[in-house]
């Protein structure tokens, strides 16, 4: 009979902790430190790929469903941290190793926009990617998007490139209309180097990696301040703090 009931639970143990292994206590942590040991594993930077993104998958398993029976909002952002970890791993590794005389990157804030809901064990992809950098801040742009919508992505975009092989990135009309119907969120991210107390240009970091192809300046700086129209609207949310004490009549 012991062994009946043994096997009763385990066979109860697997069905309830199984598919929501992802969610167990300390799971989280385990996989920010296989990220930090695989970038030990293999220190080299990515240096041909400043704008490549980090893909990676998963699925939304019960213990991450709320009450309306989708994907809680406070997962997104443990997802976002492996996303965005394992990409600036790759493309900064030396903010990760260690030393006393190491850089390190601190982050400033991030905001996540939520465009539809991830019902409970639906697949999805994550993409993280550098966005642009002004004189302080690195930005990162992070997609939820729906299995299989990456690809789409993907071929739309390789397709533009083949009858116009430029930096050029504001997409057109039907590029705009795929991904409203793929992107399930998207989150910007902003971080800052710190050499001590320092804090360095994300452009003097870049150009000491050699991440910056030479004799393009002038197209990678029109594609950076293209794409700093949105994070300066990111940069507009820091008002809301002086908005703290004031006191509205009614």
């Amino acid at each position: 009979m012991s062994s009946i009931l043994l096997l009763c639970a385990a066979g109860l143990a697997v069905v309830l902790f199984g598919p929501n292994l992802k969610c167990l206590p300390g799971l989280w942590h385990l996989r920010i430190l296989y990220i930090l040991i695989r970038k030990n594993l293999n220190p080299a930077a990515d240096r041909q790929a400043l704008f490549k993104p980090h893909i990676s998958t998963s699925r939304a398993p019960l213990f991450e469903i709320d009450i309306q029976l989708h994907k809680t909002n406070s997962s997104y952002f443990a997802d976002l941290d492996e996303s965005r970890l394992a990409l600036l791993v790759r493309v900064f590794p030396e903010c990760f190793s260690t030393g006393k005389n190491k850089m390190r990157l601190a982050m400033g804030g991030t905001s996540c926009t939520f465009f539809r809901a991830i019902a409970p064990f639906q697949a999805y992809e994550m993409r993280s990617q550098v966005l642009c950098w002004d004189d302080k801040w690195l930005y990162l742009a992070s997609y939820f998007i729906l299995s299989g919508g990456g690809r789409k992505l993907d071929q739309s975009q390789t397709g533009r490139r083949q009858k116009a092989p430029s930096l050029k990135s504001s997409p057109e009309g039907h590029e705009v209309d795929l991904a409203r119907s793929v992107v399930i969120a998207s989150a910007i991210t902003k971080y800052c180097f710190k050499s001590g107390r320092t804090t360095v240009a994300p452009q003097q970091i870049l150009e000491r990696r050699q991440l910056l192809p030479p004799g393009r300046e002038a197209e990678w700086q029109a594609r950076n301040t293209e794409r700093m129209q949105i994070a300066s609207a990111f940069n507009d949310l820091s008002i809301l703090r002086d908005h703290l004490l004031l006191v509205t009549e009614e």
